[in-house]
Parts: C-alpha cells; structure tokens; sequence
C-alpha cells in the first residue's frame, strides 16, 4: 500500500496513517484485501445489530473522497506509549529506519489488527492499528 500522507500525528498524542488501496480496481491481490477489510467491518455491523437502512452510525475506516477521483484508503492509528512507538518497522535497503523514516507516498505492507470497537455520540467506531511496517 502506500502511505498517502507520511506519519500524521494528532491532537492527544497519537499518530495515525493512511494507506491507499493503490489500483485496486485492476490488482486482484489489493482488491481482495479491500474486500477482506470491507467484510470484517461488515461482519461487526451485523454482529452489534445494525440494520442496513443504519449503515451511517458505524464509522468505517475506509474513507473514499466524494467523487470517486482516488483510490480509498484506510485509515490506521500507530500505537505510541511512554514516549515510543510500539511498532515494528522493517527496510530491506536501510538499516536503523523508524517510524518518523515515513514521509508522503511512502511504499509499504503492514501487519495490521482491530483494536476496538465503541460506541460514540450515537455511532459505532472501529479502529485498526499496525503492529509492523515492512518497507518496501
């Protein structure tokens, strides 16, 4: 995938990335991944009991802009405590990268997981988080 925007860090503290579905349309390996990422959320929604017609009230992490000019990407939080990321994050060209090595349009595969699910102002929040990055 690949690192739209780098490394983002936000309000309180946490960093977040968002990772294109680069040509999912025409790369079957990327389109099933999309899919596979598409089908958990949907497996969750049915599993807390929303209703199609309330399909809204669970916040997906895919975000595609409005027109449908770009691929979407996912959006992901990077878990950082005690001043460190928890991440582990692999080059095979560079030895000693680390996370603050993620610039814009960074190409990479991520090892990622869903962290939790919640209930917020009337809708449901997933949130996945990577635990390695393998640059490639």
């Amino acid at each position: 995938m690949l690192c739209l925007f780098g490394l983002q860090k936000g309000s309180s503290n946490y960093f977040s990335m968002s990772l294109q579905f680069t040509n999912y349309l025409e790369d079957p390996v990327m389109k099933q991944f999309y899919d596979f990422i598409q089908t958990i959320e949907f497996y969750h929604m049915a599993k807390l009991g929303i209703p199609d017609k309330d399909i809204s009230i669970f916040l997906s992490q895919i975000k595609q802009d409005k027109k449908n000019k770009y691929d979407p990407n996912l959006s992901v939080k990077v878990p950082f405590s005690y001043n460190k990321f928890n991440v582990d994050i692999y080059s095979k060209d560079y030895s000693g990268v680390n996370m603050y090595y993620i610039q814009n349009f960074t190409k990479m595969k991520c090892d990622i997981y869903m962290d939790k699910i919640w209930k917020f102002n009337d809708s449901f929040v997933c949130k996945w988080k990577v635990s390695t990055v393998y640059l490639t």
